[in-house]
């Protein structure tokens, strides 16, 4: 009964460490994986860019008017340190639904949301100078 219960045992540790060497070795790219999801989101509609780093002031406007000019989402994924092979992700994935929604809408939207957002926000942060009055 014993040794039953070790020969299985045995067998599955086997299979659990073949298994995870075949994952890491058979595993695609980050890049290879960030192309294939953003074609597979495209193809059901579904058209998103991914954020990462530090988010500028005017992010919450340029978010704003993707998803209700677009219909794009705007995910934050990662903020101040994402590893290597995250932003190789995330690059390759904006750079499939980037081409993708340029594409669909003629112009690049996503540069003119971002001049919108930015130059809205300056407008709403600059403080007018006081204007005196002689008289």
């Amino acid at each position: 009964m014993k040794h039953k219960v070790l020969r299985a045992f045995a067998s599955l540790s086997l299979m659990i460490v073949v298994s995870v060497v075949l994952w890491l070795v058979l595993r695609p790219e980050p890049s290879v994986r960030g192309q294939r999801d953003a074609h597979s989101d495209i193809a059901r509609g579904h058209y998103r860019q991914l954020n990462y780093g530090y988010p500028m002031p005017w992010t919450p406007e340029y978010t704003h008017l993707l998803r209700e000019r677009y219909g794009i989402e705007v995910r934050t994924v990662a903020f101040c340190t994402p590893s290597e092979s995250e932003v190789e992700y995330f690059r390759a994935y904006n750079a499939v639904s980037t081409e993708a929604a340029i594409h669909r809408f003629g112009h690049d939207i996503f540069a003119e949301s971002v001049e919108e957002a930015r130059t809205h926000w300056y407008q709403k942060t600059s403080t007018p100078t006081a204007v005196s009055r002689s008289e």
